[in-house]
Order: C-alpha cells, then sequence, then structure tokens
C-alpha cells in the first residue's frame, strides 16, 4: 500500500519496518500552501511534544481520480515535488500511499488501524472536521483517536 518514503532526516525503522513514534498529518497537499505551512508548524510541535519525527501521510494518485473522475482536475504539484516541498516545509517523513479501491473502500477507523497505526505507530490522529477520511465515513468521528 505504501509506495514511496522520502525523508528529510535519518529516522531509522525497528524490525517490523515502522518509523520511531511521532505526530501524522494526513491529506492530498496539493500545492503545498500557507494553510499547509500552518498545519506543518501545528506537527512538528505535536512531533516535539512526542519527541517523535513529524510525519506527514499523502495520496497518489490523488482519490478524487478514482471516486469521481468526472470531477477531478489535473493536480498542481507531481508527486516527488509535493514530497519534496512537504520535506522542505518540515516533515521529517513523507509517506505515500497507492490510492486504491480497497484503500478507499476502509472505514475511518480501519484506516487509522491499518494504515496508520501500522505504518507509524501513531497512538492518535487528530482530524477537522470537515476532513474525510474516507467517501464512508465522516473523519469527525476520530477527532482523537486511539491511545
Amino acid at each position: 500500500m505504501i509506495t514511496a518514503c522520502h525523508r528529510n532526516a535519518e529516522l531509522g525503522r525497528d524490525a517490523a519496518g515502522h518509523v520511531p513514534r511521532g505526530a501524522v498529518a494526513i491529506g492530498n497537499f496539493d500545492g503545498v500552501h500557507c494553510g499547509h505551512a500552518a498545519l506543518l508548524a501545528e506537527l512538528r510541535e505535536q512531533a516535539r511534544q512526542v519527541n517523535g519525527p513529524a510525519v506527514v501521510v499523502t495520496f497518489d494518485p490523488h482519490p478524487l481520480k478514482l471516486l469521481r473522475p468526472e470531477q477531478f482536475l489535473p493536480v498542481l504539484t507531481l508527486t516527488a515535488d509535493r514530497a519534496q516541498l512537504l520535506e522542505e516545509g518540515g516533515a521529517d517523513q513523507v509517506v505515500i500511499l497507492q490510492t486504491t479501491e480497497s484503500l478507499l473502500q476502509l472505514t475511518a477507523a480501519a484506516f487509522f488501524e491499518q494504515v496508520i497505526r501500522q505504518a507509524t505507530r501513531s497512538p492518535c490522529l487528530t482530524v477537522v472536521p470537515e476532513s474525510k477520511l474516507t467517501p464512508s465515513t465522516n473523519g469527525a468521528g476520530l477527532r482523537v483517536a486511539g491511545g
């Protein structure tokens, strides 16, 4: 499911291939604009508080390309460029998930357990209420999850 990991800092991995426990931000991050910069600053602060890396999880291709191809518009930044911009903005690691039908069918809770916790060992995830982790589940139900 993970197609690539870009590293800004050498984080290392444990025997199971997990990155160290840290803070995670999830999104498309197309264009990496000022709003993303504010999110990355908050991510860095959260990572500092748990003494871990700031990890960004993004998708390739953009989920809308599979969910509603008739509404999909070309992306502003290519995946590699987006990863570089996120690293320049403060991400210690950028994880790029291959967007598949099976990934998009996961509930928010399953996505958190099977993808986020498995890849990053992160105990929690903060999601803004307007965000949707999957087409079937509003991310607001995971405002603070895990533990």
